[in-house]
């Protein structure tokens, strides 16, 4: 028993001594910088740390300092206490210039103060070389963007790219950046050698690629949204069965509160769409804009224009405030202290300023009135010094004077670092291009991209800034190697890229236009849609040679004046017979009196209503010579002979209106009036006696009969 109680005592002392070494709570010697001694968990220096004064839990007494590992009443000459340790704010970079003022990483302390080594700045975060610290490039906090390295202390991207804003980005690519930085491409779009494009049967619409036919916010046209409710079907907006289209909305008319009976009409809040007719529910009255219980409703209290001050009551149609308070409109108010209704309701105060007894006082020491505010323009911004008086954005106010931060001047409306800032970039107003930089009050564009003044171009690739700045590439080309270039089989014209062969604007050649409203381009040559048109004479223009009188039946044959043209052919005008080649009026005519074999000779030489006299009738007028003799006045209206007077004919392109001869083009494509031939300016009408549809003149009002 004796034994064995010995033996448990002498394993807890072999406990107790390796307890130490197995705990880990010391650190081991080897473990500490050169001059340090492990003392427990920490490495000291024994020579100055008070708590480990020339040997590990040896501590100096109380105002005492540690100097060479010997306790000591104060430092010697040249060095200073901090924290119970001795040291040369010259040199210590832990207590640079003062105690606890550390130097950053990388620097040393040099007569009091730290310093990076040479070609090394201190950014605060310690030093760093300005030509290659991507944190720090150039200057401190001038940070590259992703992706990108610091070089002779700008930032670049890899090869084929430039820096836009914060990235690095593909010009000829990014859909974000295309061709320029910044320039987006629409949504839905892609970015094609610095061009947007959309995808096949799509438009751009500025903000997204869409399918005119199918697309709710382009239905027909890039600016027309169909109602939020409606759908877009073959590029017109519909709504559902029973649903008008209101603009905004799809609306059952019957039922709609917003649109009651019309689009217009909204019925009043709280009310009732029954049938299209805006109704009040019973009790209610429709006071316009709501329906209301005059006996109960606080903004129309017993008729609907009368409205009870908030923090009062409507009782039985009357308005009532609490005891010392009256009814103001908009507020129960006690009119003794009320600074909104001072004595009265309605007389204010000024802001700021109290009601004392129903008496506005004046504004508190040190403040004035400033356009109905108290202010103290010792310290307000927007009256310093003096009402109206406004600092600068970024500014303070301090005794009636606005003051910028240290390094930014006053630029009227802003502070700003004249080194820095991009709006005010060396001097105040001299604003940097989209994308630069401020570098030391210098605009500077990103490595590879070139001021063009508002922008920083790649000139390259810039379609608005292709080779040199501000040289616009047509739309639809690309900028290629900064060249204007179009796709593959087109060329460039003023216009745009176009397909000589097929684009009717520029048909064999750029500016050769073929006839805009029926003209083809067909391997490019103008051609006309139908059959019956054919291009003729300058301009492409596509001719009706069924019914033109200068291009009848083909393009080189024209009508005489006194005929039309006929299916082709031409033909005498309508009520004149064509007597061996000549159109006459046989009703008058005295070599062809009532037929073209029938002369009149004699004494009855004058032929009238076609027949063969001596004299002419009373009111017929005597149109000889040129062979028409007894015309009656009356047709001078209509008469293409005789159209206003005696023998004035009109041209072959011309009808009789009102005693005028008016020129006319032909109705193309059309069968009856309307034609959109005519426009929506010219007065559409049919050829006298005929279904030809012709286009009057612009400023005749009236169809010849």
């Amino acid at each position: 028993m004796r034994k064995t109680i010995r033996t448990i005592l002498l394993l807890i002392c072999m406990m107790a001594l390796l307890a130490p070494a197995c705990s880990g709570s010391r650190a081991p010697a080897d473990e500490c910088d050169p001059g340090l001694e492990a003392c427990g968990s920490d490495c000291v220096d024994t020579s100055s740390d008070p708590a480990h004064c020339g040997g590990c839990d040896t501590a100096c007494g109380e105002g005492e300092v540690c100097v060479d590992g010997d306790c000591q009443s104060g430092c010697p000459a040249g060095q200073t206490e901090c924290s119970g340790s001795c040291v040369d704010t010259d040199t210590d970079a832990a207590h640079c210039g003062e105690c606890d003022h550390a130097c950053g990483a990388g620097t040393s302390c040099v007569d009091g103060a730290c310093q990076c080594p040479q070609d090394q700045v201190d950014c605060g975060d310690g030093c760093t070389d300005l030509s290659s610290d991507p944190a720090h490039c150039g200057a401190c906090a001038r940070a590259c963007p992703e992706g990108s390295t610091c070089n002779s202390g700008d930032c670049e991207c890899a090869a084929g790219q430039v820096i836009c804003a914060d990235a690095c980005a593909f010009l000829s690519s990014d859909p974000t950046h295309c061709g320029a930085c910044d320039r987006a491409c629409p949504t839905g779009g892609e970015c094609v050698s610095g061009v947007c494009r959309c995808p096949a049967g799509q438009t751009d619409c500025g903000d997204a690629c869409a399918d005119l036919s199918s697309d709710p916010d382009h239905c027909g046209d890039c600016d027309t949204a169909c109602p939020s409710n409606g759908q877009c079907d073959s590029g017109v907006c519909r709504c559902a069965p029973g649903q008008v289209n209101c603009g905004d909305v799809c609306a059952d008319l019957s039922s709609d509160l917003q649109h009651c009976g019309d689009c217009a009409t909204a019925c009043p809040d709280y009310g009732l769409c029954n049938s299209g007719n805006c109704e009040c529910p019973a009790g209610q009255t429709d006071c316009g804009t709501a329906c209301a219980d005059l006996s109960t409703d606080m903004d129309h209290c017993g008729d609907c224009d009368t409205p009870c001050g908030l923090g009062g009551a409507c009782t039985d149609g009357a308005c009532t405030c609490p005891a010392g308070e009256v009814n103001c409109g908009d507020v129960c108010a006690d009119l003794s202290s009320d600074p909104a209704n001072c004595g009265a309701c309605g007389d204010d105060c000024l802001v700021g300023a109290e009601c004392q007894a129903g008496n506005c006082q004046p504004c508190p020491d040190g403040q004035v009135d400033c356009n109905g505010v108290c202010t103290d323009t010792q310290t307000d911004l927007g009256n310093c010094g003096g009402c109206g008086d406004a600092c600068p954005d970024g500014a303070t106010c301090e005794g009636g004077a606005c003051h910028c931060p240290t390094g930014e001047v006053n630029c009227t409306d802003v502070c700003a670092d004249l080194s820095s800032d991009l709006a005010n970039c060396g001097a105040c107003g001299d604003a940097c291009p989209a994308s630069a930089e401020c570098i030391s009050g210098n605009c500077r564009c990103p490595t590879g991209l070139a001021d063009c003044g508002d922008v920083c171009a790649a000139l390259d690739i810039d379609t608005e800034n292709c080779g040199v700045c501000h040289r616009v590439c047509p739309p639809g080309s690309a900028c290629i190697s900064g060249v204007c270039d179009c796709p593959d089989g087109t060329v460039v014209c003023p216009g745009g890229c176009a397909d000589l062969s097929s684009d009717p604007d520029n048909c064999g050649g750029c500016n050769i236009r073929c006839d805009q409203d029926f003209g083809v381009c067909n391997s490019g040559v103008c051609g006309c849609t139908t059959a019956e048109l054919s291009t003729c004479g300058g301009g492409n223009r596509c001719r009706d040679l069924n019914s033109d009188p200068d291009r009848c039946g083909d393009c080189q044959n024209q009508c005489d004046r006194n005929q039309f043209c006929d299916d082709g052919a031409c033909a005498c005008r309508p009520g004149l017979t064509d007597c061996t080649g000549a159109c006459v009026d046989t009703t008058s005519n005295d070599d062809h009196c009532g037929d073209c074999d029938s002369p009149c000779t004699g004494a009855t030489d004058l032929c009238s209503e076609g027949a063969c006299v001596d004299q002419c009738p009373n009111n017929v007028d005597n149109c000889d010579p040129n062979g028409e003799s007894c015309v009656p006045p009356a047709v001078f209206d209509t008469s293409p002979l005789h159209c206003g007077d005696c023998n004035i004919e009109c041209d072959r392109d011309e009808v009789c209106v009102n005693g005028n001869c008016e020129q006319f083009d032909i109705g193309r494509g059309c069968t009856e009036c309307p034609c959109d031939d005519c426009g929506g300016n010219v007065l559409c009408c049919t050829y006298p006696q005929t279904q030809i549809v012709i286009c009057m003149d612009q400023g005749v009002d009236q169809c010849p009969q």
